[in-house]
Parts: C-alpha cells; structure tokens; sequence
C-alpha cells in the first residue's frame, strides 16, 4: 500500500511539471499546434505503456463505449485542453490548476442535484472553503504581469472554469465508458480519437503551415515533449494503477496537491514572483478539497 500512496504523490509533480512547460510552450505556438503534438508525443509513449501494462497494442471498443468514449474524447480533449492550454498562457499554471482541482466539487454538484447523490455537511463546508482559496488568489494573488491586464486575465478564468467542467464531464464519461471495457482500450481509443480531432483543429483554422514550427525550435520541441511525456504518458498511467489500489477520494486528494506543487516550479523555471496570497488560496482551496473528498 505504501508503495502505490507513493507512486500515487508523483501524479501532481509529473501534472505541475507538464503543466508549467506546456505554460512556456504557449508562448511560442498556437494551443492547436501545441495540442496536435502534445497528443503525437503523448500517444506513443502511452501505446508503449500500455502494451507493457496490459500487452495491448490495437485497441478495440463494441458500438456503445465506442460512443461515449468518443463524446469523452470531444468534451475532454477537443474542448477541454483547448481552452485549459489556452488558460495556461493567460493566467499562468498556478492559478489555471488551482482552478481545475475544483473539479470534484463540480462533480459532487452534479450528483447532488442530478443523480440524487446528496453532499453531507462536511462536504458543503469543504466546497465553501476550497471556493474561498480559489477567490483568495483571483482576487489577491496571480502574475502581477498578467493581472494588469485585466480583460485577458478575466477571460483566462473563465477559460480555467470551462476547462474544469469539461474535464468533469470527461471523466463522468470516461466512468461510464470502463463499464463496458477495459481501461487500456478505453484509454488508447480516446487517445487516437483526440488525435484526429486536434488534427482537424488546425486544418479548420488553417494552421497547417505551423505545424512544423516544434520541429523547428529545439526550445519548443523539448518542452512539449517533455510535457506530453509528463502530462500524459507518465500521468494517466500512473492515475490509472492508483486507482486500482487505491480508494478514489485519495487519488484526488493527490490531484488537488497540483496547484501547490506548482509554486516553487513558478519561481524557480517561470521566474514568478510568489505572493502570501497565493500560498495562502491554494493551501485554503486544499484543504477544502480533502474535506470534500474524506
């Protein structure tokens, strides 16, 4: 058990590292071109993965996870790393995490008013104090950089918050989906179909000449294939063998960790200045998350 908590921490180190790489990335290229090779890399180090992990290399789907691992991949990929990628380059890493850890209390929401899975008290407390972290640095802390530039870093939160909730509904999907197959399956075909949807992304805004452009910089090639190796093949394996040994409010207690293990990556590599504020929001959003989710 020790061994798989342990394993269980890398996952908000790998995210907070492949997070604040693709945030430099950005800088450089388009999100659609940085999403394309993001999921090239990302694909070959998971169909690698996976083979060892389950001997899978061509994965196969029946008609209905075939559907929802497909609306998956839409609301998941195509929209969500568009615009959580897109968040990264406005508001920063730190401030786009903090907001995505608060995914759980989106999902609790929909199962308390939706599937009838009401919230105890203790869990409404915890989303009133993870929702105040969360104030605590939109309002306070950030990039004094970006923050001066309010009309951007406005429209950067609300990229964080649909980034958020497309993710929830990714998973809710994905859950769905694991019901009828096996997770490396599911995982390789959702990989495969976000592939072909970012591809079609940078035809349809005619990016195609700049797909060459990670190719051409040594600067950006590294950081986006360092990225996709953290943020996707590293990340979703590990997710994966933790929540097999693992009960699933740890896993996300170790998710919503990230935002905290982005700080000193902001300072050291992004050269960011650390306000009180900020350490403060992300450690109140934490422990509002954990008690949610214990």
């Amino acid at each position: 058990m020790l061994f798989f908590i342990i394993m269980g921490l890398t996952i908000p180190v790998v995210s907070a590292i492949g997070s604040v790489l693709f945030e430099i990335s950005g800088r450089t290229t388009t999100v659609s071109i940085i999403n394309l090779w993001k999921m090239i890399f990302g694909l070959i180090v998971l169909t690698v993965v996976m083979y060892f992990m389950y001997g899978i290399t061509i994965p196969t789907l029946a008609f209905t996870p075939l559907v929802v691992t497909f609306i998956s991949s839409v609301v998941g990929f195509a929209i969500c790393d568009y615009y959580l990628v897109s968040a990264f380059v406005m508001i920063g890493s730190r401030t786009t995490n903090l907001i995505l850890s608060l995914m759980p209390i989106f999902t609790g929401l929909v199962g308390h008013f939706i599937i009838n899975d009401p919230l105890a008290a203790q869990q409404w407390i915890g989303i009133v104090i993870a929702i105040i972290g969360v104030v605590i640095v939109i309002r306070y802390g950030g990039d004094e950089t970006r923050v001066r530039d309010f009309a951007i870093y406005k429209k950067g939160v609300l990229y964080a918050f649909i980034a958020m909730v497309s993710l929830g509904l990714s998973l809710i999907a994905l859950k769905i989906a694991l019901r009828y197959a096996s997770a490396g399956d599911i995982i390789l075909v959702r990989s495969w179909i976000a592939l072909l949807l970012f591809l079609a992304t940078v035809v349809v805004m005619r990016e195609s000449h700049r797909i060459v452009d990670v190719l051409k910089s040594k600067a950006l090639f590294q950081t986006t294939l360092w990225g996709s190796i953290m943020f996707i093949g590293i990340s979703v394996p590990i997710s994966i063998l933790a929540m097999q040994y693992l009960p699933a409010a740890v896993v996300a207690a170790f998710i919503a960790i990230t935002p905290l293990m982005i700080i000193p990556l902001a300072f050291f590599i992004l050269k960011e200045k650390i306000k009180k504020t900020d350490i403060l929001g992300a450690a109140v959003c934490f422990a509002g998350i954990i008690l949610l989710i214990v």
